[in-house]
């Protein structure tokens, strides 16, 4: 059996609706929301801080770290095609 006998659907095809992104924008909006909060009133005040600055530049190396790879699996979740029943 090979990839040819499922062609993956086109892009026309897979996302017809354009309200269907909603849920995707709002899930986009929170992760934004919630990451420039952290940043800017936890990180940032940790950083300038001569006695934490340390370990606020490992939390944020940590921090952002995971959230590349929420960003990137969430990017698959929502572009890569699931697949069909053979």
């Amino acid at each position: 059996m090979s990839s040819d006998d499922f062609p993956t659907p086109g892009w026309e095809e897979r996302f017809p609706e354009p309200l269907k992104f909603l849920p995707v924008a709002f899930i986009v909006a929170m992760i934004v929301g919630l990451y420039s909060i952290y940043v800017t009133f936890h990180l940032k005040p940790r950083m300038e801080d001569p006695g934490s600055s340390g370990s606020a530049y490992f939390d944020a190396f940590i921090f952002h770290l995971v959230t590349f790879m929420l960003v990137f699996c969430y990017i698959l979740c929502v572009f890569v095609h699931p697949g069909t029943i053979p």
